[in-house]
């Protein structure tokens, strides 16, 4: 991993927490791959109005109320 040093960050990313996230990298990351890569072709259908997600009847209310609203999606995970 490459990042620019922080002060403090040894005492978070010990050499077991970099083993952790390895281990996590190594098992999930092909599968991460591939989800980003149906995310596109499900995005580019949306796009061209080929495919329009069905939604929870359950969840009309939270889908109609304007007070309601989810956190933005981390930069890494938006689709180009």
């Amino acid at each position: 991993m490459t990042a620019p040093e922080v002060p403090g960050d040894e005492r978070i990313l010990t050499p077991d927490a970099l083993r952790f996230l390895k281990e996590l990298h190594q098992k999930f990351d092909t599968r991460r791959l591939q989800l980003l890569a149906q995310r596109r072709v499900i995005q580019a259908s949306i796009d061209d109005s080929k495919y329009f997600p069905d939604f929870d009847p359950a969840t009309k209310n939270l889908r109609e109320d304007r007070n309601w609203f989810g956190a933005n999606i981390p930069e890494d995970m938006m689709v180009s």
